[in-house]
């Protein structure tokens, strides 16, 4: 069986251009940068923004949230890196490890080390920027990557138990 899964290159690109611009994001600087990028908006409404950011995984694969940290702008980028296996397979573990790590190595060689990692079954690498904090992380059935501002990621991360 094969899946989609986001060319490592352009999911590079994606994650140094998001994480060179200031959070809270305001949309003036979301649609510039979205715009760089050639990404599409194929759905808008009062709390969210859904992407065709032509990754060539899924219909919407950008989320983007509006106001949820209470911060003002934008709350939150969360991107689909893979197309959902919907199965637990070694087969499809091993396609979402692999697309994990060739998009980690991509990642490193652009922002340098992460600031963070996890290691298990659900790895995680962030790189905390002066304001926002982009995370790559692989779940059990996707590769996501998000940013959001650095005071929302240390609130969450103070939420953790």
């Amino acid at each position: 069986m094969s899946w989609r899964r986001a060319d490592p290159a352009a999911a590079g690109r994606m994650l140094a251009s998001w994480h060179a611009v200031r959070w809270p994001l305001h949309r003036p600087e979301f649609d510039a940068t979205a715009g760089r990028l050639g990404w599409r908006i194929t759905r808008e409404s009062e709390h969210s923004l859904g992407v065709d950011a032509g990754l060539g995984v899924g219909p919407e694969e950008v989320t983007v949230i509006v106001g949820a940290t209470g911060e003002a702008g934008l709350g939150e980028l969360t991107a689909e890196l893979v197309e959902n296996p919907m199965v637990d397979t070694a087969e499809a573990r091993a396609f979402l490890q692999d697309t994990f790590a060739g998009i980690a190595a991509v990642a490193i060689a652009a922002l340098g080390a992460p600031t963070h990692r996890r290691l298990g079954d659900r790895p995680e690498l962030r790189w905390r920027g002066e304001t926002g904090t982009l995370t790559l992380c692989r779940t059990a059935r996707r590769v996501n990557m998000r940013v959001q501002s650095t005071v929302m990621q240390d609130l969450e991360d103070s939420l953790e138990f």
